[in-house]
């Protein structure tokens, strides 16, 4: 039917906006780490247990 295929459509052009939207995400949160890792790497150290909450994010 005609709303199923509208459904289908949107629910694609929805995905594909929420994947650029966390490319987006991800690549300024891999600047953002890199800036931390080489100007504040005590600050890094302090906060090592957010490391793998990232990664655990990142990587789902």
């Amino acid at each position: 039917s005609v709303a199923a295929m509208t459904m289908s459509i949107s629910l694609h052009h929805l995905s594909l906006i929420s994947n650029v939207q966390a490319h987006k995400l991800f690549i300024s949160a891999q600047h953002f780490i890199f800036t931390f890792m080489v100007h504040r790497p005590y600050v890094l150290a302090q906060n090592w247990r957010i490391i793998p909450m990232l990664y655990y994010f990142f990587c789902l």
